[in-house]
Order: C-alpha cells, then sequence, then structure tokens
C-alpha cells in the first residue's frame, strides 16, 4: 500500500504543470514567465537529459511537455517520441525559430505534433494550454 507521500508523488497536481525545454534562457524564461502568469505551473529544463531526468524523478507530475525543436544534445522531436515511450499521457508541443524546411524535415514522425513559433507570442500559447490542459481551476477563497 503506498504510503501518503508515495500517493501525493503518483497524484496528478491540482493545478497543471508544464514542462519547458529550451537551451536559450532567455527564451526559456519568457516562456516560464508566460506560463505562470496564465496560472499554470511550470518547470524548466535546459536539453532532452535534464528533461526525461526531471520526468523520470517526479511521475505523473507534468502533463504537458513544450521543448524546443532544435535542442543540443537530443532535438525536440527525439524528445517528443522518448516522453511518450515513457509517459504517452503527457502532451507535447514544439517550438521553432521558423517554418523553414530544414526545421520541418527534422521532424520525421513527428510531423502530427503542434508547433508554436518563436518568439512565442501570448495568444497562441494561451489557446494551446487551454486546450491541452482545459482551465486552471480558481484558487480556494481563506
Amino acid at each position: 500500500m503506498p504510503t501518503s507521500d508515495q500517493t501525493a508523488r503518483l497524484s496528478p497536481p491540482l493545478t497543471p504543470r508544464v514542462l519547458l525545454v529550451d537551451d536559450e534562457p532567455e527564451a526559456r524564461a519568457a516562456l516560464c514567465r508566460m506560463v505562470r502568469g496564465m496560472g499554470y505551473e511550470a518547470r524548466v529544463a535546459v536539453d532532452g537529459r535534464e528533461a526525461l531526468g526531471y520526468l523520470r524523478e517526479h511521475p505523473g507530475e507534468i502533463q504537458l511537455l513544450i521543448a524546443d525543436l532544435l535542442l543540443p544534445l537530443m532535438h525536440g522531436d527525439e524528445l517528443a517520441e522518448r516522453v511518450r515511450n515513457l509517459d504517452p499521457a503527457i502532451s507535447t508541443v514544439l517550438t521553432t525559430t521558423g517554418t523553414d524546411r530544414p526545421s520541418r524535415q527534422l521532424l520525421g514522425d513527428s510531423r502530427d505534433l503542434p508547433i508554436l513559433e518563436k518568439p512565442v507570442r501570448f495568444e497562441p500559447l494561451y489557446r494551446l494550454l487551454a486546450e491541452r490542459l482545459g482551465p486552471v481551476p480558481a484558487s480556494p477563497r481563506p
């Protein structure tokens, strides 16, 4: 029987959590501010390995992964595939600095994943989060 600590780790959080993966500090910080400003919780990672490590250490915590397509060590499409194998319940979105042909060719089997153009703008991000995660629960009043 799981302890209360184990149960807490396995239960999804009340506020949806997003894992943001981008090796560019400014882009990562801006995205994090927007996600948190919309009322969702955000965690960050600088590359795919760090992201996978976080997901393994915190199972069930993340509902949505937003990853840059062009990451060092592991591109975002490979990260998306590994995340799908690790936890199919996690929805994935990629970001890219353009819809240029080389970026699109990297997608391979991940062409069905939603893509946000960088710099990510508030409205498309908000629509995507609301669609994928639903509204943020209202904070309980004291």
